[in-house]
């Protein structure tokens, strides 16, 4: 992430550990997505408390010179509201649809994969 971005991801961080957000997660994407280089991901407590979070949020994005694409005028009532800023995309999510997504694995790079000694072959087995 560019220093820029990074400092508007921290503000957006800072924002949802003020309104009690919990696990508050930022996931770097940039050369691994297309379409966005940040993912932050919060869980809320409850329906209200999500859409009372999205209605501040929206503001904050605003001071950060942050476009909101299809900002819709009331949060979804599922338990899980995404704000896409085209560079950073926000999840506001319940705890169960948090538990049942995991999108924190789905992006979590793979761990290195030990491989074998390299095997030496002889000149006269190379021949063959």
């Amino acid at each position: 992430m560019t220093e820029e971005l990074n400092a508007k991801v921290e503000k957006i961080v800072s924002f949802l550990d003020d309104q009690r957000c919990k696990d508050v997660t930022v996931i770097d994407v940039q050369g691994r997505c297309s379409w966005t280089d940040s993912m932050v991901v919060a869980t809320v407590n409850s329906v209200g408390h999500l859409k009372g979070v999205a209605h501040e949020l929206w503001g904050i994005l605003k001071d950060l010179g942050l476009t909101v694409n299809d900002r819709h005028k009331t949060p979804n009532t599922d338990g899980w509201t995404l704000i896409d800023c085209d560079e950073v995309v926000i999840h506001l999510m319940s705890e169960e649809m948090r538990d049942f997504y995991k999108i924190e694995k789905l992006w979590k790079l793979p761990e290195p994969v030990e491989t074998a000694e390299p095997v030496e072959t002889s000149e006269a087995e190379i021949e063959k």
